[in-house]
């Protein structure tokens, strides 16, 4: 029995029927879109930031909240969303979310001064919470574990290694040939068209009418708030800046409040006993694991090809591209694998691979080439990252009740915002403390000081995704479980 007499979740009974009319690829292209258009987001908006300065008259200091506007929101509410899903109806709850990021898409490329853009930007990040944490929760849902689920989590996973790829891409092209408005406005139609074709190629999920765990809810979205804004303020002002500890101590004492609320609270947003199952707490790990070190990749990466290689915003993303290519193809051939031998051996695969591609990334500096320094370690980091994603989204859902499927979806997108927000805090500060020491003995050598520092961040990156070979040893099961054996308990 759980706290005031709650029953466990029965995870041996067996699974619900679909609804009639299985559904196909369009229905997961669909999702896919959505959560492209989602993870895309985080990163599209960035090479457009110098033209929001210039375009909406936005100061330095605020312009840094167009992103963590966003970021806030979508870190916050997360678990929120994901369980208004089990509750309201996926269907009905992944539209209003899609509806409320396009919304708020329209809203943002129309603004015509800066807070208008920052409470669009805010807006944004509701809707992609709902959205994002609803997406995977569909899927567990309408696809039963086994092959069918794993090639689904396959494109999942792809859309989200890829899509802060393709976001660099996109938003250097639209910021060099059109506007930053588009960087935005782009989502409108694509948003429209997921929102009108959702109730013909996703069936309708029952609801599981529940009390909503309102205090639960709270503490959550204020204590991950807190957390991440505290975090991104430290790589800006610094861990001992009273903007920074002031945050981290209001994370420090709602966290552990949520939990205890949670332990006592007879329908809690995040139940406790989903932690207890080995695999899915594994799944989580990683995603933290992996998130930290992709996140950083990203940024430092990004960093290193414009400020040191002098690259355009448009010439980045297309150096990005082979990442992105190189994801797809590893997921695919990893939703076979995955099937059969579990997610173990495919995370123990893939983790050499993606920590040597990003120690091999960590050794460039300011005489490197791409053809020669960048792409090969490039392509190898992008194998190991596809062989990664799939068993990380196929462990986080693992034996979940069809009616708790978004607790899963939930928590792993909130392990990807924290791992993100924490890596990129603590390396940048990591990054400028390395800069400015071979800086100051050589004032001459800018280039190779900046190199020095973004590759830093790069280092620990890989040491960082190397962990993933310790939580597959020692966390996640030994052997592939069959369909039927993963029914069978918690």
């Amino acid at each position: 029995m759980t706290p005031q007499g709650q029953t466990a979740p029965a995870f041996n009974r067996a699974p619900a029927p679909l609804p009639p009319g299985s559904p196909g690829a369009a229905a997961l292209a669909l999702i896919a879109a959505a959560q492209l258009m989602v993870v895309l987001d985080t990163t599209v908006i960035n090479v457009a930031l110098p033209s929001i300065h210039t375009g909406l008259h936005v100061s330095p200091a605020a312009l840094g909240w167009v992103i963590t506007a966003y970021t806030l929101a979508f870190a916050s509410l997360l678990l929120l969303g994901s369980r208004l899903g089990d509750i309201l109806g996926r269907r009905s709850v992944f539209m209003a979310g899609v509806g409320v990021f396009t919304a708020a898409s329209l809203l943002g490329g129309l603004a015509p001064n800066g807070p208008t853009l920052l409470i669009a930007r805010g807006v944004q990040g509701a809707g992609a919470a709902v959205g994002a944490a609803t997406a995977l929760s569909l899927i567990t849902a309408l696809y039963r574990q086994g092959k069918k689920r794993n090639r689904a989590l396959a494109v999942y996973s792809a859309m989200e290694g890829a899509g802060g790829t393709l976001g660099l891409l996109l938003g250097g092209a639209l910021v060099s040939e059109a506007s930053w408005r588009y960087t935005l406005l782009i989502n409108v139609p694509i948003g429209l068209i997921i929102v009108a074709l959702t109730p013909r190629l996703i069936p309708r999920l029952a609801p599981n009418p529940q009390r909503l765990d309102v205090g639960g809810a709270l503490l959550s979205a204020a204590g991950l708030g807190a957390l991440v804004y505290g975090l991104s303020r430290a790589g800006v002002a610094g861990w001992t800046s009273p903007s920074t500890l002031a945050p981290l101590a209001v994370a420090a004492l709602l966290l552990p409040a949520f939990v205890a609320w949670e332990a006592r609270t007879s329908s809690p947003i995040m139940p406790l006993w989903a932690w207890k199952n080995r695999t899915r707490a594994g799944g989580y790990l990683l995603m933290l694991l992996n998130a930290a070190a992709l996140f950083a990749m990203f940024y430092f990466l990004t960093q290193y090809f414009q400020e040191v290689l002098g690259y355009s915003a448009l010439k980045t993303g297309l150096a990005f591209l082979p990442l992105s290519i190189g994801i797809l193809a590893a997921a695919g051939l990893a939703s076979a694998a995955v099937t059969r031998i579990g997610p173990r051996p495919m995370t123990m695969a893939g983790t050499p691979l993606a920590a040597g591609g990003l120690y091999w990334l960590g050794q460039l500096n300011d005489h490197s080439t791409y053809a020669a320094d960048v792409l090969p370690a490039m392509l190898i980091l992008a194998v190991g990252l596809g062989l990664m994603f799939v068993p990380t989204a196929s462990a986080a859902v693992t034996d979940l009740p069809d009616e708790r499927a978004g607790i899963g979806s939930g928590l792993l997108n909130t392990m990807m915002q924290v791992g993100a927000s924490i890596a990129i805090s603590a390396l940048t500060t990591l990054s400028l403390t390395v800069f400015r020491n071979p800086l100051q003995a050589n004032p001459g050598t800018l280039h190779a000081a900046q190199a020095a520092g973004y590759t830093s961040g790069l280092k620990v990156g890989a040491a960082i995704i190397a962990a993933n070979f310790l939580v597959a040893a020692f966390v996640l099961p030994r052997r592939a479980r069959t369909a039927s054996a993963a029914s069978g308990g918690a």
